[in-house]
């Protein structure tokens, strides 16, 4: 968890941190430094598209909570999303996928009754896969 803390505020728990730790954290930083005034929540960007003549970045958005669609203009953009798509999980095709005859479960969807017991399991992922 040490590698998610910002340098100039460190993560100080020993333990995983859960979800509600992590935004509380968050919170605490963007507090501490009056950020909330420039963080856009509840929009999802559509397009980022650079320009080599005006230098800059056109980054399109959708407002969650209106629908409503916008647009951003800014010199640099810090990409920032993480690698999860938390809406649809990516799922690569293995060749031999469709002849598979158990049961594949993305760990995005993985249901609480899953039952495992006496088969064998891979598990295809980072880290916070494993950890689910």
């Amino acid at each position: 968890m040490y590698t998610f803390g910002y340098s100039f505020k460190p993560w100080v728990k020993d333990e995983l941190a859960t979800g509600e730790q992590i935004r509380a954290y968050l919170r605490e930083v963007i507090d501490e430094n009056n950020l909330g005034p420039y963080i856009r929540y509840q929009q999802r960007v559509t397009a980022a598209s650079w320009s080599s003549d005006t230098r800059q970045w056109t980054v399109e958005v959708n407002r969650q909570d209106s629908g409503e669609r916008l647009r951003y203009s800014a010199d640099f953009v810090w990409m920032c999303q993480g690698y999860y798509r938390q809406d649809e999980g990516y799922t690569p095709q293995w060749p031999g996928t469709d002849r598979f005859g158990g049961q594949i479960v993305h760990p995005l969807t993985w249901p609480e009754d899953l039952d495992y017991a006496g088969k064998k399991v891979v598990v295809i992922g980072s880290g916070a896969t494993a950890a689910r």
